[in-house]
Protein backbone atom coordinates (compact mmCIF):
# COMPACT_ATOMS: atom_id res chain seq x y z
CA UNK A 1 0.00 0.00 0.00
CA UNK A 2 1.43 3.58 -0.82
CA UNK A 3 0.03 6.82 0.74
CA UNK A 4 0.09 10.35 -0.85
CA UNK A 5 1.19 12.71 2.47
CA UNK A 6 -0.54 16.20 1.80
CA UNK A 7 0.55 18.69 3.99
CA UNK A 8 -0.65 22.06 4.04
CA UNK A 9 0.65 25.64 3.45
CA UNK A 10 -0.79 29.13 3.94
CA UNK A 11 -0.37 31.84 2.13
CA UNK A 12 3.22 33.35 2.16
CA UNK A 13 4.41 35.69 4.69
CA UNK A 14 7.62 37.62 4.38
CA UNK A 15 8.85 35.43 7.32
CA UNK A 16 8.65 32.44 5.14
CA UNK A 17 7.50 30.27 8.08
CA UNK A 18 4.13 29.75 6.75
CA UNK A 19 1.36 28.63 9.35
CA UNK A 20 0.22 24.74 8.22
CA UNK A 21 -1.31 21.96 9.47
CA UNK A 22 -0.85 18.72 7.87
CA UNK A 23 -4.56 18.00 6.58
CA UNK A 24 -4.91 21.14 4.80
CA UNK A 25 -4.08 19.43 1.17
CA UNK A 26 -2.09 21.44 -0.72
CA UNK A 27 0.17 20.28 -3.42
CA UNK A 28 3.00 19.71 -1.15
CA UNK A 29 3.68 15.45 -1.79
CA UNK A 30 5.68 13.27 0.03
CA UNK A 31 5.56 9.57 -1.31
CA UNK A 32 5.62 7.34 1.72
CA UNK A 33 5.11 3.65 0.95
CA UNK A 34 2.84 2.06 4.24
CA UNK A 35 4.55 -1.22 4.22
CA UNK A 36 7.80 -0.27 5.95
CA UNK A 37 9.20 3.54 5.33
CA UNK A 38 12.50 3.34 6.40
CA UNK A 39 15.20 5.60 4.60
CA UNK A 40 17.82 5.80 7.78
CA UNK A 41 19.74 2.40 7.53
CA UNK A 42 22.95 2.00 9.36
CA UNK A 43 23.69 4.09 12.25
CA UNK A 44 19.79 4.27 12.84
CA UNK A 45 19.93 0.89 13.40
CA UNK A 46 22.50 0.48 16.14
CA UNK A 47 19.90 3.32 18.26
CA UNK A 48 17.42 1.01 18.08
CA UNK A 49 16.18 1.31 21.87
CA UNK A 50 15.28 -1.07 24.39
CA UNK A 51 11.97 -1.49 26.05
CA UNK A 52 13.59 -1.27 29.88
CA UNK A 53 10.87 -1.27 32.87
CA UNK A 54 12.69 2.17 34.01
CA UNK A 55 12.42 5.43 31.97
CA UNK A 56 13.47 5.51 28.48
CA UNK A 57 12.73 6.70 24.97
CA UNK A 58 10.05 4.64 24.41
CA UNK A 59 9.64 3.13 28.06
CA UNK A 60 6.07 2.24 28.50
CA UNK A 61 4.71 4.19 32.10
CA UNK A 62 4.00 2.36 34.97
CA UNK A 63 0.73 3.90 35.52
CA UNK A 64 -1.52 5.35 32.60
CA UNK A 65 -0.30 9.50 31.55
CA UNK A 66 -3.14 11.09 29.38
CA UNK A 67 -2.16 13.95 26.96
CA UNK A 68 -4.79 16.24 25.64
CA UNK A 69 -4.26 17.43 22.00
CA UNK A 70 -6.13 18.77 19.22
CA UNK A 71 -7.69 16.63 16.03
CA UNK A 72 -8.52 18.04 12.40
CA UNK A 73 -10.98 16.49 10.36
CA UNK A 74 -11.65 16.53 6.29
CA UNK A 75 -13.09 14.40 3.81
CA UNK A 76 -10.61 11.85 2.45
CA UNK A 77 -9.70 10.37 6.50
CA UNK A 78 -11.51 7.40 6.27
CA UNK A 79 -11.63 4.76 9.51
CA UNK A 80 -11.69 1.45 10.20
CA UNK A 81 -15.03 -0.24 11.41
CA UNK A 82 -15.86 0.65 14.89
CA UNK A 83 -12.86 3.28 14.82
CA UNK A 84 -12.94 7.25 15.12
CA UNK A 85 -11.06 10.09 14.92
CA UNK A 86 -11.08 9.79 19.17
CA UNK A 87 -10.07 5.85 19.21
CA UNK A 88 -8.45 4.67 16.30
CA UNK A 89 -5.62 2.10 15.79
CA UNK A 90 -2.64 5.22 16.58
CA UNK A 91 -4.70 5.92 19.80
CA UNK A 92 -4.56 2.26 21.10
CA UNK A 93 -1.24 1.78 20.09
CA UNK A 94 0.26 4.53 22.11
CA UNK A 95 -1.93 3.02 25.05
CA UNK A 96 -0.50 -0.80 24.32
CA UNK A 97 2.76 0.49 23.74
CA UNK A 98 3.68 4.13 26.15
CA UNK A 99 0.61 3.85 28.05
CA UNK A 100 0.01 7.00 26.92
CA UNK A 101 -3.61 7.72 26.69
CA UNK A 102 -4.47 10.65 23.46
CA UNK A 103 -7.71 12.59 24.10
CA UNK A 104 -8.80 14.88 21.45
CA UNK A 105 -9.46 18.01 23.49
CA UNK A 106 -11.89 19.56 20.49
CA UNK A 107 -11.65 18.34 16.73
CA UNK A 108 -12.41 20.58 14.13
CA UNK A 109 -12.17 21.24 10.42
CA UNK A 110 -9.10 22.32 8.88
CA UNK A 111 -10.62 25.66 7.90
CA UNK A 112 -11.09 26.55 11.64
CA UNK A 113 -8.33 24.95 13.27
CA UNK A 114 -5.88 28.16 13.74
CA UNK A 115 -9.07 30.08 14.99
CA UNK A 116 -9.58 27.48 17.56
CA UNK A 117 -5.71 27.45 18.54
CA UNK A 118 -5.84 30.91 18.73
CA UNK A 119 -9.08 31.34 20.97
CA UNK A 120 -7.33 28.36 22.98
CA UNK A 121 -4.37 30.94 23.54
CA UNK A 122 -6.09 33.82 24.36
CA UNK A 123 -7.94 31.96 27.18
CA UNK A 124 -5.07 30.24 28.01
CA UNK A 125 -6.72 26.71 27.64
CA UNK A 126 -4.57 24.82 25.78
CA UNK A 127 -4.17 21.29 25.17
CA UNK A 128 -1.12 19.22 26.92
CA UNK A 129 0.41 19.03 23.06
CA UNK A 130 -0.67 21.83 20.21
CA UNK A 131 0.57 21.78 16.87
CA UNK A 132 0.95 25.26 16.08
CA UNK A 133 2.02 28.16 13.44
CA UNK A 134 4.94 30.26 13.96
CA UNK A 135 2.79 33.05 14.50
CA UNK A 136 1.03 31.04 17.30
CA UNK A 137 4.21 29.70 18.51
CA UNK A 138 5.98 33.10 19.08
CA UNK A 139 3.29 34.48 21.27
CA UNK A 140 2.97 31.72 23.36
CA UNK A 141 6.72 31.93 24.09
CA UNK A 142 6.47 35.72 24.74
CA UNK A 143 3.47 34.86 26.97
CA UNK A 144 5.45 32.20 29.18
CA UNK A 145 2.29 29.73 28.45
CA UNK A 146 4.80 26.65 27.26
CA UNK A 147 7.26 24.70 29.01
CA UNK A 148 10.47 24.26 28.46
CA UNK A 149 11.30 21.11 26.56
CA UNK A 150 15.38 21.41 26.57
CA UNK A 151 15.81 18.95 29.48
CA UNK A 152 13.14 16.74 28.00
CA UNK A 153 14.43 16.70 24.11
CA UNK A 154 18.44 15.92 25.05
CA UNK A 155 17.34 13.23 27.73
CA UNK A 156 14.51 10.89 25.42
CA UNK A 157 14.72 11.82 21.39
CA UNK A 158 16.29 9.36 19.81
CA UNK A 159 19.19 10.19 17.58
CA UNK A 160 17.02 9.35 13.89
CA UNK A 161 13.98 11.70 15.91
CA UNK A 162 16.94 14.19 16.15
CA UNK A 163 18.77 13.87 12.79
CA UNK A 164 15.06 14.26 10.76
CA UNK A 165 14.19 17.35 13.21
CA UNK A 166 17.87 19.08 12.82
CA UNK A 167 17.79 18.48 9.55
CA UNK A 168 20.35 21.56 8.01
CA UNK A 169 21.64 22.65 11.03
CA UNK A 170 18.73 22.69 13.23
CA UNK A 171 17.26 25.52 11.45
CA UNK A 172 13.78 24.50 11.76
CA UNK A 173 14.31 25.38 15.67
CA UNK A 174 15.54 28.45 15.20
CA UNK A 175 11.92 30.48 15.99
CA UNK A 176 11.19 28.18 18.67
CA UNK A 177 14.14 28.88 20.94
CA UNK A 178 14.71 31.40 23.30
CA UNK A 179 18.01 31.95 25.42
CA UNK A 180 19.35 28.69 24.34
CA UNK A 181 16.18 27.21 25.47
CA UNK A 182 13.75 24.76 23.15
CA UNK A 183 10.09 25.62 23.54
CA UNK A 184 8.78 23.86 20.46
CA UNK A 185 9.74 20.68 18.34
CA UNK A 186 9.65 21.29 14.16
CA UNK A 187 7.18 18.96 12.48
CA UNK A 188 9.00 18.83 8.96
CA UNK A 189 8.01 17.77 5.26
CA UNK A 190 10.01 16.76 2.61
CA UNK A 191 12.48 19.56 2.11
CA UNK A 192 12.18 19.26 -1.89
CA UNK A 193 8.27 20.52 -1.68
CA UNK A 194 9.52 24.22 -2.74
CA UNK A 195 12.12 23.15 -4.89
CA UNK A 196 12.25 24.18 -8.73
CA UNK A 197 13.40 21.22 -11.12
CA UNK A 198 12.69 22.04 -14.73
CA UNK A 199 10.73 19.47 -16.90
CA UNK A 200 11.28 19.65 -20.64
CA UNK A 201 8.88 17.93 -23.19
CA UNK A 202 11.27 15.18 -24.66
CA UNK A 203 9.68 14.35 -27.67
CA UNK A 204 9.30 18.33 -28.20
CA UNK A 205 13.18 18.90 -28.18
CA UNK A 206 13.58 15.92 -30.86
CA UNK A 207 11.20 17.34 -33.11
CA UNK A 208 13.20 20.41 -32.88
CA UNK A 209 16.26 19.23 -33.26
CA UNK A 210 17.14 21.35 -29.67
CA UNK A 211 19.11 20.32 -26.51
CA UNK A 212 18.22 21.13 -23.34
CA UNK A 213 19.15 24.61 -22.21
CA UNK A 214 22.08 25.29 -19.42
CA UNK A 215 21.53 29.50 -19.49
CA UNK A 216 18.89 31.13 -19.22
CA UNK A 217 19.70 32.32 -22.79
CA UNK A 218 18.82 29.44 -23.92
CA UNK A 219 16.10 29.20 -22.04
CA UNK A 220 14.71 32.04 -23.99
CA UNK A 221 15.02 30.71 -27.26
CA UNK A 222 13.75 27.44 -26.46
CA UNK A 223 10.73 28.76 -24.97
CA UNK A 224 10.19 30.90 -28.16
CA UNK A 225 10.60 27.78 -30.19
CA UNK A 226 8.36 26.15 -28.23
CA UNK A 227 5.84 28.19 -28.93
CA UNK A 228 6.61 29.06 -32.43
CA UNK A 229 8.05 26.13 -34.26
CA UNK A 230 5.20 23.69 -34.12
CA UNK A 231 7.16 21.50 -31.90
CA UNK A 232 3.82 18.72 -32.11
CA UNK A 233 3.83 19.12 -35.76
CA UNK A 234 -0.03 19.49 -36.09
CA UNK A 235 0.50 22.53 -38.33
CA UNK A 236 -1.72 24.83 -36.08
CA UNK A 237 -0.13 27.66 -33.38
CA UNK A 238 -1.74 26.14 -30.59
CA UNK A 239 1.59 25.59 -28.13
CA UNK A 240 3.03 27.60 -25.50
CA UNK A 241 6.53 27.24 -24.38
CA UNK A 242 6.20 27.48 -20.81
CA UNK A 243 3.58 26.94 -18.29
CA UNK A 244 2.46 30.27 -16.12
CA UNK A 245 -0.29 30.96 -14.08
CA UNK A 246 -2.04 33.76 -12.33
CA UNK A 247 -1.02 32.62 -9.02
CA UNK A 248 1.06 30.85 -6.77
CA UNK A 249 2.82 27.17 -6.79
CA UNK A 250 4.56 25.76 -3.93
CA UNK A 251 7.74 27.91 -3.93
CA UNK A 252 5.87 31.25 -4.16
CA UNK A 253 3.50 33.45 -2.35
CA UNK A 254 1.19 35.17 -4.87
CA UNK A 255 3.68 36.34 -7.19
CA UNK A 256 2.67 35.89 -11.69
CA UNK A 257 4.23 32.83 -12.57
CA UNK A 258 4.82 30.64 -9.38
CA UNK A 259 7.59 28.19 -9.37
CA UNK A 260 8.54 30.05 -12.95
CA UNK A 261 9.34 32.94 -11.84
CA UNK A 262 11.47 31.91 -8.88
CA UNK A 263 13.34 29.44 -11.10
CA UNK A 264 13.84 32.32 -13.46
CA UNK A 265 14.83 34.50 -10.88
CA UNK A 266 17.05 32.53 -9.13
CA UNK A 267 19.04 31.70 -12.74
CA UNK A 268 19.32 35.43 -12.37
CA UNK A 269 21.01 35.43 -8.64
CA UNK A 270 17.50 36.93 -7.56
CA UNK A 271 15.45 35.57 -5.14
CA UNK A 272 11.75 37.34 -4.93
CA UNK A 273 10.21 37.20 -1.34
CA UNK A 274 13.07 36.03 0.69
CA UNK A 275 15.57 38.33 2.91
CA UNK A 276 18.84 37.88 1.94
CA UNK A 277 22.60 38.95 2.53
CA UNK A 278 23.05 42.20 1.26
CA UNK A 279 26.98 43.64 0.30
CA UNK A 280 26.81 45.93 3.35
CA UNK A 281 26.02 43.28 5.53
CA UNK A 282 22.65 44.21 6.10
CA UNK A 283 19.42 41.75 5.08
CA UNK A 284 17.31 43.69 1.91
CA UNK A 285 14.13 42.05 0.55
CA UNK A 286 14.81 40.17 -2.55
CA UNK A 287 11.58 41.46 -4.26
CA UNK A 288 13.46 45.22 -4.98
CA UNK A 289 16.73 43.88 -6.05
CA UNK A 290 17.92 45.01 -9.14
CA UNK A 291 18.89 41.56 -10.62
CA UNK A 292 14.73 41.37 -10.22
CA UNK A 293 15.18 43.51 -13.85
CA UNK A 294 16.24 40.92 -16.46
CA UNK A 295 14.03 38.55 -15.04
CA UNK A 296 10.60 40.59 -15.54
CA UNK A 297 12.33 41.87 -18.97
CA UNK A 298 12.51 38.42 -19.87
CA UNK A 299 9.19 37.52 -18.76
CA UNK A 300 7.49 40.73 -20.34
CA UNK A 301 9.13 39.93 -23.73
CA UNK A 302 7.44 35.76 -23.37
CA UNK A 303 4.26 37.58 -22.83
CA UNK A 304 5.05 40.48 -26.14
CA UNK A 305 5.75 37.13 -27.89
CA UNK A 306 3.18 35.04 -27.40
CA UNK A 307 5.53 32.29 -25.69
CA UNK A 308 3.31 32.44 -23.02
CA UNK A 309 -0.48 31.85 -22.91
CA UNK A 310 -1.49 35.74 -23.08
CA UNK A 311 -4.96 34.70 -20.76
CA UNK A 312 -2.17 33.35 -17.84
CA UNK A 313 -3.51 36.13 -15.03
CA UNK A 314 -7.12 34.54 -15.13
CA UNK A 315 -5.71 30.86 -15.09
CA UNK A 316 -4.99 28.98 -11.51
CA UNK A 317 -2.57 26.09 -11.48
CA UNK A 318 -5.63 23.70 -12.04
CA UNK A 319 -6.65 25.57 -15.24
CA UNK A 320 -2.59 25.41 -16.42
CA UNK A 321 -2.10 21.97 -16.06
CA UNK A 322 -5.07 20.81 -17.70
CA UNK A 323 -2.96 22.56 -20.75
CA UNK A 324 -0.22 20.24 -19.74
CA UNK A 325 -2.63 17.43 -19.71
CA UNK A 326 -3.50 18.52 -23.07
CA UNK A 327 0.10 18.97 -24.92
CA UNK A 328 -0.07 22.37 -25.25
CA UNK A 329 3.21 23.13 -22.37
CA UNK A 330 6.55 22.49 -23.41
CA UNK A 331 8.53 23.35 -20.35
CA UNK A 332 7.24 23.35 -16.26
CA UNK A 333 8.70 24.54 -13.96
CA UNK A 334 7.81 22.12 -10.27
CA UNK A 335 8.97 20.53 -7.55
CA UNK A 336 10.36 16.76 -7.62
CA UNK A 337 6.30 15.67 -7.53
CA UNK A 338 4.98 16.60 -10.57
CA UNK A 339 5.19 13.79 -12.94
CA UNK A 340 2.83 12.17 -10.31
CA UNK A 341 0.59 15.23 -11.18
CA UNK A 342 0.05 17.15 -13.73
CA UNK A 343 2.33 15.61 -16.02
CA UNK A 344 1.50 12.11 -15.79
CA UNK A 345 -1.83 13.27 -17.73
CA UNK A 346 0.35 14.48 -20.25
CA UNK A 347 1.37 10.93 -20.99
CA UNK A 348 -1.66 9.26 -20.19
CA UNK A 349 -3.79 11.51 -23.07
CA UNK A 350 -0.13 11.04 -25.49
CA UNK A 351 1.83 7.54 -25.46
CA UNK A 352 4.31 9.47 -27.53
CA UNK A 353 4.71 12.23 -25.14
CA UNK A 354 8.13 12.24 -22.88
CA UNK A 355 9.48 14.77 -19.81
CA UNK A 356 12.96 15.12 -19.15
CA UNK A 357 13.64 16.41 -16.03
CA UNK A 358 16.66 19.35 -15.72
CA UNK A 359 18.07 21.56 -13.35
CA UNK A 360 17.11 25.30 -14.19
CA UNK A 361 19.15 27.22 -15.92
CA UNK A 362 21.64 30.04 -15.00
CA UNK A 363 22.74 33.30 -17.02
CA UNK A 364 26.15 32.25 -16.75
CA UNK A 365 25.63 28.39 -17.03
CA UNK A 366 26.78 27.47 -13.60
CA UNK A 367 25.08 25.18 -11.16
CA UNK A 368 21.94 27.30 -10.03
CA UNK A 369 21.37 27.94 -6.24
CA UNK A 370 17.55 27.62 -6.55
CA UNK A 371 14.96 29.24 -4.01
CA UNK A 372 14.07 27.26 -1.14
CA UNK A 373 11.38 27.56 1.31
CA UNK A 374 11.78 26.23 5.21
CA UNK A 375 10.77 22.46 5.00
CA UNK A 376 8.78 23.30 8.45
CA UNK A 377 5.56 25.48 8.55
CA UNK A 378 4.04 23.82 12.41
CA UNK A 379 5.70 23.09 15.60
CA UNK A 380 4.31 20.90 18.67
CA UNK A 381 4.69 22.48 21.80
CA UNK A 382 3.78 21.96 25.45
CA UNK A 383 1.33 24.03 27.73
CA UNK A 384 2.90 24.94 30.73
CA UNK A 385 2.46 22.94 33.63
CA UNK A 386 1.75 19.74 32.14
CA UNK A 387 3.68 17.08 34.31
CA UNK A 388 4.70 14.41 31.72
CA UNK A 389 6.65 17.26 29.06
CA UNK A 390 8.51 13.72 28.05
CA UNK A 391 5.45 11.99 26.62
CA UNK A 392 5.49 14.06 24.11
CA UNK A 393 9.03 13.31 22.67
CA UNK A 394 7.97 9.93 23.63
CA UNK A 395 5.39 9.84 21.09
CA UNK A 396 7.08 11.72 18.68
CA UNK A 397 9.66 8.64 19.11
CA UNK A 398 7.24 5.88 18.41
CA UNK A 399 6.04 7.62 15.61
CA UNK A 400 9.43 7.96 13.66
CA UNK A 401 10.14 4.61 14.34
CA UNK A 402 6.70 3.52 12.88
CA UNK A 403 7.49 5.75 9.77
CA UNK A 404 11.41 3.71 10.30
CA UNK A 405 10.31 0.47 10.37
CA UNK A 406 12.01 0.11 13.42
CA UNK A 407 11.17 -2.29 16.12
CA UNK A 408 7.68 -3.09 17.21
CA UNK A 409 6.63 0.07 16.39
CA UNK A 410 7.73 -0.33 12.52
CA UNK A 411 6.26 -3.75 12.95
CA UNK A 412 2.79 -2.47 13.85
CA UNK A 413 3.08 -0.10 11.36
CA UNK A 414 3.97 -2.72 8.33
CA UNK A 415 1.37 -4.95 9.40
CA UNK A 416 -1.52 -2.26 9.52
CA UNK A 417 -0.77 -1.43 5.98
CA UNK A 418 -1.46 -4.74 4.67
CA UNK A 419 -4.29 -5.83 6.52
CA UNK A 420 -7.47 -3.66 6.76
CA UNK A 421 -5.68 -0.15 6.52
CA UNK A 422 -4.91 -0.88 3.34
CA UNK A 423 -7.07 1.42 1.33
CA UNK A 424 -7.51 3.93 4.23
CA UNK A 425 -5.04 7.36 5.23
CA UNK A 426 -4.47 6.09 8.50
CA UNK A 427 -1.20 8.43 8.63
CA UNK A 428 -3.35 11.26 8.38
CA UNK A 429 -4.21 11.18 12.09
CA UNK A 430 -0.94 9.78 13.48
CA UNK A 431 -0.56 10.96 17.53
CA UNK A 432 0.46 13.35 18.48
CA UNK A 433 0.47 14.69 14.80
CA UNK A 434 1.87 14.44 11.60
CA UNK A 435 5.33 14.97 10.49
CA UNK A 436 7.27 13.33 7.81
CA UNK A 437 11.29 13.12 7.36
CA UNK A 438 12.51 15.79 5.06
CA UNK A 439 15.19 13.99 3.52
CA UNK A 440 13.33 10.35 3.11
CA UNK A 441 12.35 10.64 -0.50
CA UNK A 442 15.80 11.64 -1.51
CA UNK A 443 17.40 8.94 -0.03
CA UNK A 444 15.28 6.61 -1.61
CA UNK A 445 15.82 7.73 -4.83
CA UNK A 446 19.86 7.44 -4.46
CA UNK A 447 18.86 4.26 -3.57
CA UNK A 448 16.99 3.73 -6.48
CA UNK A 449 18.84 5.22 -8.73
CA UNK A 450 21.68 3.10 -7.87
CA UNK A 451 20.32 -0.13 -8.28
CA UNK A 452 18.68 0.76 -11.82
CA UNK A 453 22.70 2.03 -12.90
CA UNK A 454 23.90 -1.56 -11.95
CA UNK A 455 21.38 -4.26 -11.83
CA UNK A 456 21.87 -4.90 -8.57
CA UNK A 457 18.63 -5.16 -5.98
CA UNK A 458 21.26 -4.82 -2.73
CA UNK A 459 21.77 -1.57 -3.23
CA UNK A 460 18.39 -0.83 -1.63
CA UNK A 461 19.27 -0.82 1.53
CA UNK A 462 15.99 0.93 3.52
CA UNK A 463 12.68 -0.98 3.11
CA UNK A 464 11.19 2.56 1.93
CA UNK A 465 13.32 1.75 -1.57
CA UNK A 466 12.41 -1.70 -1.60
CA UNK A 467 8.97 -1.35 -1.64
CA UNK A 468 9.34 1.51 -4.22
CA UNK A 469 11.17 -0.46 -6.53
CA UNK A 470 9.34 -3.44 -6.62
CA UNK A 471 5.55 -2.59 -6.53
CA UNK A 472 5.88 1.05 -8.17
CA UNK A 473 9.05 1.37 -10.22
CA UNK A 474 8.88 -2.15 -12.07
CA UNK A 475 4.92 -1.89 -11.93
CA UNK A 476 3.20 -3.38 -14.68
CA UNK A 477 0.94 -0.39 -15.08
CA UNK A 478 2.96 1.20 -17.62
CA UNK A 479 2.14 4.90 -16.56
CA UNK A 480 2.60 3.95 -13.01
CA UNK A 481 6.14 2.54 -13.58
CA UNK A 482 6.44 5.67 -15.93
CA UNK A 483 5.55 8.33 -13.31
CA UNK A 484 7.27 6.74 -9.97
CA UNK A 485 10.84 5.88 -12.22
CA UNK A 486 10.91 9.65 -13.40
CA UNK A 487 10.30 10.87 -9.74
CA UNK A 488 12.90 8.05 -8.05
CA UNK A 489 15.03 8.30 -10.74
CA UNK A 490 15.58 11.51 -12.41
CA UNK A 491 13.03 14.13 -10.31
CA UNK A 492 15.23 13.40 -6.80
CA UNK A 493 18.35 13.15 -8.73
CA UNK A 494 18.52 16.27 -10.34
CA UNK A 495 17.02 17.67 -6.79
CA UNK A 496 20.26 16.16 -4.90
CA UNK A 497 22.51 17.59 -7.82
CA UNK A 498 21.74 20.60 -6.62
CA UNK A 499 24.91 22.36 -5.27
CA UNK A 500 23.07 24.57 -2.07
CA UNK A 501 19.54 26.02 -1.91
CA UNK A 502 18.97 29.83 -0.86
CA UNK A 503 16.84 30.23 2.05
CA UNK A 504 15.48 32.83 3.61
CA UNK A 505 18.67 35.11 5.96
CA UNK A 506 14.93 35.96 7.75
CA UNK A 507 13.02 33.23 9.78
CA UNK A 508 10.96 34.20 12.87
CA UNK A 509 7.89 35.39 13.62
CA UNK A 510 6.24 38.23 11.35
CA UNK A 511 7.24 41.48 13.35
CA UNK A 512 4.66 44.16 14.13
CA UNK A 513 5.16 46.37 10.47
CA UNK A 514 5.16 42.91 8.59
CA UNK A 515 1.31 41.97 10.46
CA UNK A 516 -0.01 46.02 10.18
CA UNK A 517 1.49 46.53 6.40
CA UNK A 518 2.58 42.82 4.96
CA UNK A 519 -0.84 42.29 3.48
CA UNK A 520 -0.87 45.54 1.41
CA UNK A 521 2.76 45.26 0.77
CA UNK A 522 2.55 41.81 -1.17
CA UNK A 523 -1.03 42.67 -2.98
CA UNK A 524 1.25 46.03 -4.30
CA UNK A 525 3.90 43.44 -5.37
CA UNK A 526 2.16 40.87 -7.01
CA UNK A 527 0.14 44.43 -8.95
CA UNK A 528 3.15 45.97 -10.02
CA UNK A 529 4.74 42.82 -11.71
CA UNK A 530 1.93 41.63 -13.06
CA UNK A 531 1.55 44.97 -14.92
CA UNK A 532 4.76 45.29 -15.93
CA UNK A 533 5.00 41.51 -17.67
CA UNK A 534 1.45 42.72 -18.83
CA UNK A 535 2.38 46.47 -20.66
CA UNK A 536 4.15 48.51 -18.52
CA UNK A 537 7.71 49.36 -18.93
CA UNK A 538 10.70 47.36 -17.07
CA UNK A 539 11.64 50.94 -15.74
CA UNK A 540 8.68 51.11 -13.41
CA UNK A 541 10.06 48.59 -11.10
CA UNK A 542 12.38 51.54 -10.01
CA UNK A 543 8.76 52.90 -9.01
CA UNK A 544 7.74 50.18 -7.48
CA UNK A 545 10.79 49.86 -5.00
CA UNK A 546 10.71 53.00 -4.02
CA UNK A 547 6.83 52.69 -3.20
CA UNK A 548 7.65 49.35 -1.47
CA UNK A 549 9.86 51.31 0.99
CA UNK A 550 7.67 54.13 1.57
CA UNK A 551 4.71 52.33 2.31
CA UNK A 552 5.88 50.17 5.25
CA UNK A 553 9.18 48.14 3.83
CA UNK A 554 11.65 50.50 5.04
CA UNK A 555 10.04 50.06 8.24
CA UNK A 556 10.30 46.36 7.93
CA UNK A 557 13.74 46.62 6.71
CA UNK A 558 14.51 48.15 10.07
CA UNK A 559 12.84 45.12 12.00
CA UNK A 560 13.97 42.32 10.06
CA UNK A 561 17.69 44.02 10.92
CA UNK A 562 17.36 44.49 14.20
CA UNK A 563 16.19 40.99 14.74
CA UNK A 564 19.62 39.81 12.84
CA UNK A 565 21.50 41.74 15.63
CA UNK A 566 19.68 40.02 18.05
CA UNK A 567 20.26 36.64 17.09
Amino acid sequence: MYIVFLGGAGKMEFNRFRGSYAFGFLAILALVPLIGCASQTGQLADAMPDRPASDGPVAPYAEPVTMTVWAGMNDVMRFASGESIDDNLHTRFMKSFLNLDFQNKWVADGGKIAEKIDLDISSNDLPDAVQVNVEQLSRLIKNGQLEDLTPVWNRYALPGLKENMGYQDRIAFTPAMKSGRIYGIPLPSDMGNSVALMYIRKDWLLALHREVPRTTAELDELVHAFALQDPDRNGKKDTWGVAFEQAAESGSGGLPGGMTTDALAAGFGAYPELWLNAPDGQLAYGSIDDRMIPVLSMLKDWYDSGAIDPEFAFKDLNRVSKDIADGRIGIVFGPFHYPLWPLKDTVKNNPNADWIVAPIPTADGKPAVPKALPFTGSWVVVRSGYEHPEALIKALNVTYMMQADMGEPGKFWSEAGMGIYKDLSAHLYMKPYLFDSPFRNMQSGKEIQAALRTGDEAKLASSAARSIYANLIQSKDKLEAWTFRKIFDESERVLSDYPKLQYSAFFDAPTPEMLAKGEALARLEREQMLQIIMGEPVDRFRQFRESWLQLGGAAITREVNAWRQSQ
